[in-house]
């Protein structure tokens, strides 16, 4: 069962995150962009040259882009097929960690490995969702674990063919959203290798090995840097590689990103249900030496120091980012419980009853949820999009099914054996997500009604506008651009002649005058969610 536990974790989040694929809504404003570019971008003639709403999309590089096209050509556009290429990345993820931490120090090790990090909220999360963050993450996951076997390990114990697949894991960041996917690495491994190896016995190997992982790194990624350099110049290097990179960390784009408090919250929660046994986990830290196990576990622990240390400081933190730290993070845990599986008893108990009370703490925060909404929290906060004025009793739906599982496994964490508190973490990192995104669906539908909207203007094509909020997805389900107006913008549309359709908002349909206007212009409301009317002009 150890052999072949990476292979069932990365089967059970794969499996996991489609089975709500189809169900909900694309989540605007970030999800929706991909699928949306990779639509057009085909649609346009050119699926490289990357297009949103009729102009250049350099935010983000092709890889997600590309991915989602080649799932549109298999399976056909719709939601389910956009978000398959994250399912298929996070189980890659779970499965290479796994693999690559149980040839770096057993393989019960990295079975374990891969069923904490498969059952983590956060992989949970983005292996669901149509977002680049999951690809960025596999990338930096795997370069971290690979460059820690070069410390580590000697050059013929190392897989074979080590520094093409280094090479190929830098390319694939690259792809998945640029330089960071190089610098974050290299700076754990910089700070580690100080502690764990000798650097004046092997800088010539160091620069034999990177120069040759780079190469690889450069022929799988340059080709698209390059076409879209000689196609637009300049100007998309300066946008695509240095704004969205360098000018995001170092803070040249204003109103990027939480606190740094905010930041480590957002990485902590990534971790349910496993992060009450983190704690343990680091004091089983010991001065590196010649054991390779010690080794790799200083690394880690260096890894996830170093990362967050980076994101911290950068002016760009977005919660999303706190996904990077998670793989290092979930191998220290697994390590832990490798140690204690010949032996629990003692601290391991403590542990495990410490994990509990952080559930325990994490249920009365849902409570907590519930009784402010309106007044801490609203129900935007929680889902975003246009959500109605959801009563306490529809909060309750929302955060209920995660409550039950949460509090359910830390009451179980007090009274099974040890490894009985293991597969309950596990059950409740799968189940909690997924309960909670089902008894989500209705209010999400409500809040996000742009299939429905989209279907609509695709079967009656018209130029279409919507007032001050970005729904790409919008875009992607109408198959055709969406333009943002002002509320003056949008006063003019209803006062000119000419077919067209507009979603209003609710601080339109809120007005006395909205009848009047509409029936003066000649539209007519064609559907409507609860905080949502979508209008045809005449």
């Amino acid at each position: 069962m150890t052999r072949w536990l990476p292979w069932v974790a990365a089967a059970l989040i794969f499996i996991a995150a489609l089975s709500t694929a189809s169900r909900l809504p694309l989540f605007d404003p970030d999800e929706g962009y991909y699928p949306a570019t990779a639509a057009e971008s085909v649609d346009h003639g050119r699926w490289w040259d990357l297009r949103f709403n009729g102009e250049p999309r350099w935010e983000k590089p092709i890889l997600a882009y590309g991915l989602i096209q080649g799932s549109f050509a298999a399976l056909g556009r719709s939601v389910a097929s956009a978000r398959l290429p994250s399912a298929i990345e996070g189980a890659a993820l779970v499965l290479l960690v796994g693999l690559l931490l149980g040839t770096l120090v057993s393989p019960r090790a990295g079975a374990m490995t891969a069923l904490v990090l498969a059952t983590t909220l956060g992989v949970q999360t983005f292996a669901r969702a149509a977002h680049p963050e999951i690809a960025l993450v596999l990338s930096i996951a795997v370069t971290e674990l690979l460059l820690t076997m070069w410390l580590v390990v000697p050059r013929a114990g190392r897989i074979r063919g080590w520094a093409g697949w280094t090479g190929l894991s830098l390319g694939y960041g690259l792809l998945a959203k640029g330089p960071v996917a190089v610098v974050v690495p290299l700076i754990a491994v910089a700070c580690a290798a100080p502690f764990v190896m000798d650097l004046r016995a092997r800088w010539r190997e160091g620069l034999i090995d990177a120069a040759m992982a780079g190469l690889v790194a450069l022929v799988v990624a340059a080709p698209w840097y390059v076409a879209m350099t000689s196609t637009h110049g300049a100007e998309f290097l300066r946008v695509a590689v240095w704004m969205q990179n360098v000018g995001r960390f170092a803070g040249q784009m204003a109103d990027h990103g939480q606190s740094a408090g905010v930041f480590a919250l957002a990485a902590a929660v990534g971790l349910l249900p496993w992060i009450g046994l983190l704690p343990a986990a680091l004091a089983r830290l010991r001065k590196p030496s010649t054991n390779r196990r010690e080794a790799v576990r200083f690394t880690l622990a260096v890894t996830v120091a170093s990362s967050l240390l980076f994101y911290s400081l950068s002016a760009s933190k977005l919660a999303s980012y706190s996904l990077a730290l998670i793989p290092p993070a979930s191998a220290l845990i697994g390590l832990f419980l490798d140690d204690i599986l010949d032996d629990l008893r003692g601290h391991a108990a403590v542990a495990f009853r410490w994990a509990g009370g952080v559930l325990a703490l994490v249920a009365t925060a849902l409570v907590a949820v519930a009784l402010f909404n309106g007044t801490l929290f609203r129900t935007r906060d929680l889902i975003g999009g246009v959500p109605a004025a959801a009563t306490s009793e529809t909060v309750w739906w929302l955060v209920g099914p995660m409550l039950i599982v949460f509090a359910c496994a830390a009451i179980a964490l007090f009274v099974l054996s040890n490894r009985g508190r293991i597969a309950t973490l596990a059950v409740a990192g799968t189940l909690a997500p997924l309960a909670a995104l089902l008894a989500a669906a209705p209010l999400l539908d409500d809040a996000y009604p742009w299939q429905r909207f989209g279907n609509q203007i695709a079967r009656d094509p018209a130029p279409a506008s919507i007032q001050m909020y970005r729904a790409p997805s919008l875009t992607f389900f109408a198959r055709q651009p969406i333009h943002i107006v002002s509320e003056d913008e949008l006063g003019d549309l209803l006062r000119q002649p000419g077919s067209g359709w507009v979603v209003l908002g609710a601080d339109w349909a809120d007005k006395p005058d909205l009848s009047a206007r509409l029936a003066a212009s000649g539209a007519r409301i064609v559907d409507r969610s609860t905080r949502l009317i979508l209008v045809k002009l005449r």
